[in-house]
């Protein structure tokens, strides 16, 4: 349930662009953090049991994740 809106987010969103996804090919210290959150999440999905289940995405601000 989203409790602000789509009207609350259209009106967050609409002044700044929309970042770049991860890639977590990408090697160097600039990315470093990017992929060791993959790993974390690739690990934890993969061990979970999402058949039938949803899953809630809690936002972080303007970050990717």
């Amino acid at each position: 349930m989203d409790k602000a809106g789509k009207q609350y987010w259209d009106k967050a969103w609409g002044a700044y662009d929309i970042p770049k996804e991860v890639n977590p090919r990408y090697g160097g210290l600039p990315n470093y953090v990017n992929r060791r959150f993959h790993e974390y999440f690739c690990q934890i999905f993969s061990n979970m049991n999402t058949h039938g289940k949803k899953v809630l995405e809690i936002g972080c601000a303007r970050s990717v994740w």
